[in-house]
């Protein structure tokens, strides 16, 4: 099989300190190549789990359910009523098929909107995160097993008493969340997101992965940045 090179797209230097850890992530993405792309950064080794609280999803269906209306509407979501009712069976059948709903509470942002103008105040945040089962179709039985094990599912703020999102968070910083999952690195958080496009038979055409730190100015530390680009001999029998 043909592999392509994953390019680094990154402003980290050798007396950077992040420069040790973007040579080692790209070279972890060049090992797992097309075989485990849809979690490729979030099976480096060098990275865990936050410690999450596993939540019973049957009692917090309201929960999840305006958790699914926030991710589709964005922050229309607080601009007028949510018919409830409308995303209830969605997250009804979320549970059915073993979503999970987690919560880790700490002091995950600094700030909360999506410049300096919103600094998030002290004391701890509630991170909800809907996990669903993986689903990725790899052949590789390693990759699918870390796969389960990391998972897949939007992260968010949410309010402390879990009766919906945190509508201090801003749009784009709210949009980071849900595409990215954080992930501990040597005591620090950091925040991982790996995006792949696949052709005919599942032929992947490109993929693009990052890695950010929460910096005071919002989610825009970026870390890493990598390019996995379709080439051309990939289409060749």
């Amino acid at each position: 099989m043909f592999v392509f090179p994953v390019t680094l797209a990154s402003e980290a230097t050798p007396d950077n300190p992040d420069a040790g850890l973007c040579e080692a992530l790209q070279e972890h993405l060049n090992s797992v190549g097309e075989k485990c792309m849809e979690v490729g950064l979030q099976t480096y080794r060098g990275f865990s789990s936050p410690p999450w609280q596993n939540l019973d999803p049957h009692e917090h269906l309201e929960l999840i359910a305006r958790l699914i209306a926030y991710q589709a509407k964005g922050n229309l979501y607080f601009k007028k009523p949510i018919d409830l009712e409308r995303y209830l069976p969605e997250a009804m059948e979320f549970v059915k098929q073993g979503g999970r709903l987690l919560v880790w509470r700490t002091h995950l942002l600094s700030n909360l909107g999506d410049n300096v103008d919103v600094p998030s105040p002290p004391g701890d945040q509630t991170v909800a995160r809907l996990m669903y089962k993986p689903g990725i179709t790899s052949d590789d039985a390693a990759c699918k097993d870390k796969a389960i094990q990391v998972g897949m599912g939007p992260t968010f703020l949410v309010l402390r008493d879990l009766s919906g999102p945190d509508p201090r968070v801003g749009h784009g910083t709210a949009y980071a969340l849900q595409t990215h999952q954080p992930m501990i690195y040597r005591n620090e958080v950091l925040f991982v997101g790996t995006f792949v496009n696949y052709g005919i038979n599942r032929r992947l055409l490109g993929a693009q992965a990052d890695v950010f730190k929460n910096y005071d100015a919002g989610l825009k530390g970026g870390v890493c940045t990598f390019e996995y680009a379709l080439n051309t001999r990939h289409w060749e029998k």
